[in-house]
C-alpha cells in the first residue's frame, strides 16, 4: 500500500527471519556465508577466524532454521553445507574455519 505524496509503502516481511530471535530461533534464508558468519558471531558471542582458503564469496546460499541449538550443532550443519571444517576455542571464545583436508 502506497499513500499518495506520503511515500509510505507496505512490504511483506518474513516474520520468522526478522523476529525468530524472540523465540530463540536462528533463521537463515538465502544468506551468504560471510553474512551467516557475522550473524553467528553476534548470536553466540564468539569471534570467527577464517582460513584464507575458505571462499567467503561462495555463491551458494545458506538456508537453515535452528531452534535453541548449540554453536557446535550449528557449525556441524554449516560446515557440511560448505565443505569446511571448524575448531572451537572455548577459552578464548574463538571459532576457526578452515578448508576440509
Amino acid at each position: 500500500l502506497e499513500a499518495e505524496n506520503k511515500g509510505l509503502r507496505k512490504n511483506r516481511v518474513d516474520y520468522e527471519q526478522v523476529f525468530g530471535w524472540v523465540d530463540n530461533r536462528l533463521v537463515f534464508k538465502d544468506e551468504s556465508l560471510d553474512h551467516v558468519i557475522y550473524q553467528l558471531e553476534r548470536w553466540f558471542g564468539f569471534q570467527f577466524e577464517i582460513d584464507d582458503r575458505v571462499n567467503l564469496a561462495d555463491p551458494k546460499d545458506y538456508n537453515a532454521v535452528f531452534d535453541n541449538q548449540s554453536l557446535e550443532s550449528v557449525l556441524e550443519n554449516l560446515c557440511y553445507s560448505y565443505e569446511i571444517a571448524y575448531k572451537i576455542d572455548v577459552k578464548h571464545k574463538k571459532v576457526m574455519l578452515m578448508k576440509e583436508q
